[in-house]
């Protein structure tokens, strides 16, 4: 997570934050695939099953 200076609400810019990760990240959503810096909810969905429902 990127440090804020005091008095400054705007987080500095970072490589998810340009126009061609965005293209790309908007790219990968629209196929289906997994972006990083956002959520997964097929992982999210998976994480909170319980793995062995018998025991």
């Amino acid at each position: 997570m990127p440090v804020i200076a005091p008095g400054n609400d705007t987080p500095p810019r970072g490589p998810a934050d340009t126009p061609i990760f965005e293209a790309l990240a908007t790219r990968w959503a629209a196929a289906g695939r997994s972006v990083p810096c956002r959520d997964d909810q097929e992982w999210t969905l998976l994480a909170e099953r319980i793995p062995w429902p018998d025991r």
